[in-house]
């Protein structure tokens, strides 16, 4: 209950007045209801019929906050968010909770997944405006494929990360709230690896050949390295084991209707390099035979790295030409010609 002293003026000048009134006026307080910072996220999408959604991608993201009210303080200093359908205060939970300060202004940054090895380092003054992301450590790709069976198509989602598998890493750009607003903090995240896929399909002339793909590896790629805003990413190691491969000893039969996605992966941002080898049959009147192709993938592309954020799919179509024969006849020489009498 707060109260109110009208014409105080008056009471001063009345001091000692035993008649004089102090009108008091009672009201109920304006109660102070206290919003607990909650998040959205979208995920930017390279073509049409991709998720926009996070959770389709990781279900958890880290997240850096400061507000700035007389000084700057650090809200959020890389704190997990989880995606728990029907969470507090939103399907994106964290603990402990954070409120709204109404007379302070906001600034947010995240990345994805929260444990892919990356961070934010503030600015010396200790806002978000004027920091940076880097890599806390080497990054190193596995070479993870997600097209262990084939698919008509790109799968698109998929790398978490998890289990020592290859983890798409996502960034968000930063975000200013003001908290007299209370409203969400929606992050929309973009990829900063890149994406290789491999896919196949038939030339319809050849028919009723049955074709099938055995073995598809892509080598000589760049597993390792670091990242900063200014510098993006620099690849630095290459394992000899390190390969994208779909291998399949007796082999994925591929149709003429549409391709098929034999490899979908993450690659390092880097030079266009690597090799690319295939290994597929066509059989045809129960005749088999077993085709073998390699080539470089700076002479299969036309641009020469591979850009963060950037999906490149390689589409070979197999139409070989039938080997077919024609003859012709020499004529005879012409020998020596003799005449023999017989008496």
């Amino acid at each position: 209950m707060k109260k109110f002293v009208l014409g105080f003026g008056l009471a001063l000048l009345a001091v000692g007045c035993s008649n004089e009134v102090l009108v008091e006026e009672q009201q109920n307080p304006q109660e102070e209801v206290q919003t607990p910072i909650s998040f959205a996220t979208f995920a930017d999408k390279q073509v049409r019929s991709q998720s926009v959604l996070m959770e389709d991608y990781h279900n958890t993201i880290a997240v850096y906050g400061v507000k700035e009210n007389v000084t700057v303080q650090t809200v959020f200093n890389n704190v997990t968010l989880t995606y728990t359908p029907g969470g507090t205060p939103n399907d994106w939970a964290y603990s402990p909770l954070r409120y709204w300060d109404k007379q302070a202004t906001y600034e947010f940054i995240a990345f994805a997944p929260a444990s892919a090895p990356m961070a934010y380092v503030l600015h010396t003054d200790g806002k978000v405006t004027g920091g940076h992301f880097q890599t806390s450590a080497p990054y190193t790709l596995v070479g993870q494929n997600l097209q262990n069976s084939t698919s008509n198509e790109e799968i698109y989602t998929g790398f978490t990360g998890e289990a020592g598998k290859d983890a798409d890493i996502m960034l968000a750009p930063m975000v200013s709230a003001n908290g007299t607003t209370k409203g969400i903090v929606n992050f929309d995240f973009h990829h900063i690896l890149s994406k290789l896929n491999v896919a196949v399909k038939l030339n319809a002339s050849l028919g009723s050949s049955v074709v099938k793909v055995k073995n598809i590896t892509i080598s000589g790629l760049k597993d390792t390295g670091t990242y900063t805003d200014a510098a993006g990413w620099s690849a630095t190691a290459t394992d000899l084991n390190y390969k994208l491969q779909f291998n399949d000893a007796t082999g994925v039969e591929v149709n003429a209707t549409k391709a098929l996605y034999f490899l979908e992966s993450l690659v390092m941002p880097q030079a266009m390099a690597g090799i690319l080898n295939m290994e597929y049959t066509i059989s045809t009147g129960g005749y088999e035979e077993t085709y073998y192709y390699a080539q470089s993938l700076a002479d299969i592309f036309t641009t020469t790295t591979f850009d963060k954020g950037s999906n490149y799919t390689i589409t070979f179509t197999i139409s070989p030409s039938v080997i077919t024969f024609d003859a012709k006849v020499s004529n005879w020489a012409k020998g020596e010609n003799a005449g023999v009498n017989i008496n």
